[in-house]
C-alpha cells in the first residue's frame, strides 16, 4: 500500500475581550447591558475554526437588532483585544486553526 501522511491540528481557543460604548437613551435598562454582553458573546462563539473576528460585524449583535432594547441606546464604538494586547478598533485575523471564543464576561458594555 501506499502510505499517505495526513496531519492535522487540534483548535486552538483564542479568548476575545470585546468594550462596547454606547450612549444611553430614554428607556435604556441595566439589562441591556446583559443583553448585549450575551449577543456579542454568542457571536463570537458562533464563528467558524479559522474565521476572524471583524470589528465591524460586531456592530450588529452589540446593537441588538431585531430587539426593542436596540432603540434605547447609540453604539459609539467598539474595540476589541486578544489580552494582553491592547484594545483596538480593528480586526482580529485569526489562523486556520484557531478557534475565537468570548464569555459575556470578556464584553464591558460603557455607558459614555
Amino acid at each position: 500500500g501506499v502510505i499517505t501522511i495526513v496531519n492535522f491540528y487540534a483548535p486552538t481557543p483564542i479568548s476575545i475581550s470585546v468594550r462596547v460604548y454606547i450612549t444611553a437613551l430614554p428607556g435604556y435598562l441595566s439589562s441591556s447591558t446583559t443583553s448585549i454582553k450575551n449577543s456579542v458573546s454568542d457571536y463570537i462563539n458562533g464563528l467558524g475554526i479559522g474565521e476572524s473576528v471583524y470589528n465591524s460585524k460586531l456592530c450588529s449583535p452589540a446593537n441588538l437588532y431585531n430587539s426593542p432594547e436596540g432603540s434605547t441606546y447609540n453604539l459609539t464604538s467598539i474595540l476589541t483585544a486578544v489580552l494582553p494586547d491592547p484594545f483596538t478598533n480593528t480586526d482580529i485575523l485569526l489562523r486556520f486553526y484557531e478557534n475565537a471564543i468570548c464569555s459575556p464576561a470578556d464584553v464591558e458594555v460603557f455607558a459614555v
